[in-house]
């Protein structure tokens, strides 16, 4: 999409509006002093209720500064007369006095190194800015990787856990990010190690006299108390952002660019079957649940009937795009048929069946918006164009002006749902922004590769 594109508004009355809330968006989030202020009141709030999540965290790509410069990237690559870079440059600045005053604490994308990475490329004009910041940070890359992932390795014959291979904190979405910079020899090397370790995941081991696939995560990994006692003997998780689809996805994403190692192709293999075989149908089509249980997994039954979000962190959502990646790879029309299906059923099934609550990316509705416009784009299918524009619609609705950054999210708590209010990617402004603006203007990039759908 050209600067003119995005001015000449002849088209109808839904890209005014998204174009409006974008360039309200940019507003407020380039207002630095703005979103320092509401975050620290929105924090209060977050307080009170923890399960709400975090609502700032300066170095973290879901929730601070880089995911900031991502949508200010996006907007300077879009628009560069607007001075978007200069926004952009301010957050690049903050960033780096975040830096040195208190280190890098991890290599991760949603949290560390690899989301900082992605902020500034983001704002690099296609790598002819912040060339001297990028190589700091694969430097610093490259000298502590190799004693993290050699431990991820080990811990894959004792126990995984999720956030070791999964795409916010682990192996699939740091290895992603470094997916734009293998022109490096030493990077390409390194994404290959990530390779081999997503490849040694997916293959079967013994647990407790049984082979199960090499991503089973044991009780003791699991988060939440209640989860450790519904699943006892653990779990294998189906979720894009934590589960084995990030890792299907990274496998393909790398894959189809050319970055291959041995036994690359019998992995996305090996993890896609596996999906299709525990593929749900309703009365709307195929779905997958949040995960399969240790039992179901040794008896190959279901044992439970509870279903998940119609969301990108969890769902069919993201299952389907990561099948729909492995068909691309692989040239696998049957993986890409499969995605498909389980796509269409979602918007088949009726919107209150799709648990999700609110507009942000990842488990509300943009992230389905997302997941949808880039399905749309790769197969032409005229249902998924037509469910973009609802999408971008409702989102549009459920805007509230006495919101500190317009949209909330919505978490229910105790049986009542509360509202929070926050600036980042993953749940807040930011990213509804970079949904709303891709789907409705088709504005090109791959900013949305940092939630490996691309």
């Amino acid at each position: 999409m050209t600067q003119a594109d995005v001015l000449n508004l002849g088209e109808g009355t839904l890209k005014e509006k998204v174009l409006s809330e974008v360039l309200e968006a940019a507003a407020l989030l380039g207002n630095r002093e703005y979103v320092k202020k509401n975050v620290l009141e929105e924090t209060e709030k977050e307080e009170s209720h923890p399960l709400l999540g975090i609502v700032w965290g300066d170095l973290s790509l879901s929730h601070g500064l880089p995911g900031l410069c991502v949508l200010f990237g996006q907007l300077d690559r879009i628009n560069p007369e607007r001075g978007y870079d200069e926004i952009g440059h301010q957050y690049m600045l903050d960033m780096k006095a975040k830096i040195d005053e208190d280190g890098i604490q991890q290599l991760s994308l949603w949290g560390g190194l690899a989301g900082i990475l992605m902020g500034a490329k983001a704002l690099s004009r296609d790598g002819t800015r912040y060339t001297h910041f990028t190589d700091q940070m694969l430097d610093l890359f490259m000298s502590h990787y190799k004693l993290q992932l050699d431990a991820s390795m080990k811990a894959i014959s004792d126990g995984v856990d999720m956030f070791h291979y999964d795409v916010i904190q682990g192996w699939s979405g740091i290895g992603r990010s470094l997916l734009y910079f293998t022109e490096q020899p030493r990077i390409r090397g390194a994404v290959e190690d990530i390779l081999k370790y997503c490849v040694l995941l997916t293959q079967p081991k013994s647990v407790d006299g049984q082979f199960v696939p090499g991503w089973h995560i044991p009780s003791r990994f699991l988060i939440h108390e209640h989860e450790r006692e519904l699943y006892p003997n653990g779990l294998f998780n189906c979720g894009l952002s934590h589960g084995i689809p990030g890792v299907l996805a990274f496998l393909s994403i790398s894959y189809e660019q050319g970055v291959i190692v041995q036994g690359h192709q019998e992995a996305i293999d090996t993890i896609a079957h596996w999906l299709i075989q525990w593929a749900r149908e309703d009365e709307y089509g195929i779905f997958w649940p949040a995960c399969i249980s240790w039992e179901e997994q040794i008896t190959g039954t279901y044992v439970r009937e509870t279903k998940s979000r119609e969301a990108w962190c969890y769902g069919s959502p993201g299952v389907a795009r990561s099948l729909w990646l492995a068909g691309v790879a692989l040239e696998q029309q049957e993986y890409k048929d499969i995605a498909m299906s389980a796509m269409l059923a979602t918007f088949k099934r009726p919107d209150q069946e799709w648990n999700l609550f609110s507009p942000i990316f990842c488990h509300g509705w943009s992230g389905l918006l997302q997941i949808a416009y880039r399905m749309w784009r790769e197969s032409g299918h005229k249902d998924l164009r037509r469910e973009c524009d609802r999408l971008s619609q409702r989102i549009l609705e459920s805007r509230q002006s006495d919101a500190p950054f317009k949209y909330t999210d919505v978490v229910p708590i105790d049986g009542k749902f509360i509202e929070i209010s926050k600036p980042g990617l993953l749940e807040g402004l930011a990213g509804i922004s970079l949904a709303l603006l891709d789907a409705m203007f088709e504005s090109g990039d791959d900013w949305d590769s940092i939630f490996l759908i691309k």
